[in-house]
C-alpha cells in the first residue's frame, strides 16, 4: 500500500492504533493492530483507495511495519 497523508498524519495515526487491541497473527508472535480512520489514508495493495491503517508489531511491542488496508 502507499499512504496518501503526510507523515506527521501517519505518525499521529501510529500513536491512535496502538489504543487498538492486538491480535495475534498466526504462526508468529507478532500482533495486529487495525484502526479504522473517518478519511482515506492511503492506497491498498489492490489499488484502492482506503481508510484502514494496519500496524504489525513484534511481541515486545516494536512496530515491524504499517500500511493502508487489512493485514490479511
Amino acid at each position: 500500500g502507499k499512504f496518501i497523508v503526510s507523515l506527521p498524519e501517519i505518525l499521529d495515526l501510529l500513536r491512535t492504533a496502538g489504543a487498538e487491541p492486538a491480535v495475534p497473527v498466526p504462526g508468529t508472535l507478532n500482533s495486529a493492530r487495525i484502526l479504522r480512520c473517518e478519511d482515506i489514508i492511503g492506497i491498498d495493495r489492490d489499488g484502492n483507495h482506503c481508510s484502514m491503517l494496519s500496524v504489525i508489531t513484534a511481541a515486545d511491542g516494536v512496530i515491524i511495519t504499517a500500511f493502508p488496508g487489512l493485514w490479511h
